[in-house]
């Protein structure tokens, strides 16, 4: 993984301890009705630490589907570069085949029986 993915994630774990344990608290004074009271100003910033997992969250999800896109585009443009190399090799194949039925040196036993199967006909 690299490194801005492992910040983030590290974020991301740092807000789910701190509400883990702020409901953790929350439920060992579950009977201190006056600590809870206190704790009744730490509501609005409990929402706003709420709404920024939720984002973190979201940034999570489009992250992943842009590096699956940009790895599915980088698949496909290795697969065409990896076809259009196949059909160079094949093409050179083909090449050098036809080089070598073109430049194949007859022997002279082979000569001589062409030369008489023409003069025969």
């Amino acid at each position: 993984m690299k490194k801005p993915r492992l910040i983030f994630y590290l974020i991301f774990f740092l807000l789910h301890l701190g509400m883990f344990t702020f409901s953790l608290v929350v439920e060992n004074y579950k009977n201190d009705f006056e600590f809870l009271f206190s704790l009744h100003g730490f509501i609005p910033s409990l929402k706003f630490v709420t709404f920024i997992g939720l984002i973190l969250l979201i940034i999570d999800f489009v992250w992943y589907n842009i590096t699956v896109n940009n790895h599915s585009k980088e698949l496909e443009h290795l697969k065409s570069e990896h076809n259009s190399i196949k059909a160079k090799l094949f093409d050179m194949q083909e090449a050098i085949k036809e080089a070598d039925v073109i430049s194949e040196p007859q022997l002279p036993e082979e000569k001589s029986k062409e030369e008489s199967s023409n003069e025969t006909s």
